[in-house]
């Protein structure tokens, strides 16, 4: 199984979903961590805020 989260600092889950500058990803293997990788955030995509789906 893979989870992620957001994080700060590749150690503790972020606080904020949208400023987080990395993605820690973690695949769990017979209830052992098996790899970790540390993914940078991209930045927004072109749908970032509310201007996009509010009319």
């Amino acid at each position: 199984m893979k989870l992620a989260v957001v994080t700060d600092d590749g150690v503790n889950v972020s606080k904020h979903f949208g400023r987080a500058p990395y993605y820690l990803v973690v695949e769990v293997e017979g209830g052992s961590v098996k790899e970790k990788k540390l993914l940078p955030q991209l930045g927004p995509g072109p749908f970032h805020g509310a201007q996009h789906w509010v009319r």
